[in-house]
């Protein structure tokens, strides 16, 4: 009786040793899985920390974007309206630049006609080029006359524009 107790210990040890060792390896394979799980849940709420973080700095940039063409938008705003009066200033005084050298090229034009004259009165024909000089200014007061007149026209239209 004594070998079927050796008999049956020598088996149950048999069968134990598998099954404690299968008991040990699901112990460890639940620890793994629970590790693995635990890194998952850190892992998608680090991801989600991540995604947050992005999602906040793509709304900062956005704002920060408005902000630099706002502030783009009104410099050239600024810019433009300073250049109109930079425009605005020397037309006008090339205009008047202009509107003066007319008038003066007018005087002169009268005062060498009038020594024309004389000469011619004086029975003194005068010299070709003071005949030239006057062909010259003529032409000089034709270009100027219809310069001045093309900015007026274009004043007209641009002052129109502006009150449309």
């Amino acid at each position: 009786m004594q070998a079927v107790w050796v008999a049956l210990i020598v088996a149950v040890a048999a069968m134990m040793g598998p099954l404690l060792l299968a008991r040990q390896q699901n112990k460890r394979q639940d620890v793994i899985a629970a590790q693995a799980a635990k890194a998952a849940e850190l892992l998608k709420i680090d991801n989600k920390r991540v995604a947050d973080q992005a999602a906040e700095a793509a709304k900062l940039l956005l704002v920060a974007n408005e902000r630099v063409a706002q502030q783009t938008e009104a410099a050239d705003r600024a810019t433009q309206a300073k250049l109109e009066q930079i425009h605005v200033l020397v037309n006008s005084n090339l205009t008047e630049a202009q509107e003066r050298e007319l008038a003066a090229m007018k005087a002169m034009l009268v005062s060498m006609r009038e020594v024309v004259a004389l000469s011619r009165k004086l029975e003194a024909e005068p010299a070709p080029e003071s005949l030239s000089q006057i062909v010259s200014t003529e032409q000089r007061i034709s270009v100027l006359e219809r310069n001045l007149a093309h900015k007026q026209a274009q004043t007209i239209k641009a002052n129109k524009k502006v009150l449309e």
